[in-house]
């Protein structure tokens, strides 16, 4: 599902990745295993875009897939952490 006003950017990151959403919708980040690392609830219940700004600087070198959760479903969004 494409959400309207979701991106996710830089796609290769070292420090940080931006995650632009609604502001009710629920962020996850997760490993191509499956376990879950970051995990942001909504920050209100309206549709206005946020940002918000994850630390990747922790993370494994690798792919990780960003999840966006809105009312009008789920969209998946690849990165690369180098």
């Amino acid at each position: 599902v494409e959400i309207e006003g979701v991106s996710v950017w830089p796609t290769v990151a070292t420090d940080i990745i931006n995650v632009e959403a609604p502001a009710s919708a629920m962020v996850e980040v997760y490993s191509v295993d499956g376990r879950m690392l970051v995990s942001l609830p909504a920050v209100g219940d309206s549709d206005g875009i946020t940002l918000r700004t994850l630390n990747v600087n922790n993370f494994v070198v690798g792919v990780y897939l960003v999840n966006i959760a809105t009312t009008e479903g789920v969209q998946t969004i690849k990165f690369v952490k180098e």
